[in-house]
């Protein structure tokens, strides 16, 4: 993941973009090798989990199965008012429905089924 833009890291938006890039950290990889410590002087809050996050570490607790009931399925669907076209529309219009899913899955923690489809007219 590190070749990836940092725009593609779990909890980095416009804003922290624009502030990670301005220092020239492009990518998944320049945040996980920048210096921590320089990190905590423009980024405050959130600075330690998108690191850990561009290092491969996340440390919440895992559920077992048997602790809660399992969902069948999780989806999110949308009926757009025009067709869409082009690959970025597109990309953007999945993105906003995989988020939705994935916030909850992450509060399911356990899913059987996860889809995605697309349909065209």
């Amino acid at each position: 993941m590190w070749v990836l833009p940092v725009e593609d890291l779990f909890l980095v938006g416009s804003a922290t973009s624009k502030k990670l890039r301005s220092r020239n950290i492009k990518t998944i990889g320049d945040l996980a090798h920048f210096d921590v410590k320089s990190l905590r002087l423009f980024l405050k809050s959130h600075m330690q989990v998108i690191w850990n996050y561009a290092n491969g570490i996340e440390n919440s607790p895992v559920k077992p199965v048997g602790n809660f009931p399992i969902a069948k399925g999780l989806g999110n669907s949308t009926t757009y008012s025009f067709d869409i076209e082009d690959r970025q529309t597109a990309h953007l219009a999945l993105l906003s429905l995989v988020e939705t899913v994935s916030a909850r899955l992450r509060d399911e923690s356990c899913a059987k089924l996860i889809a995605i489809s697309f349909r065209t007219n």
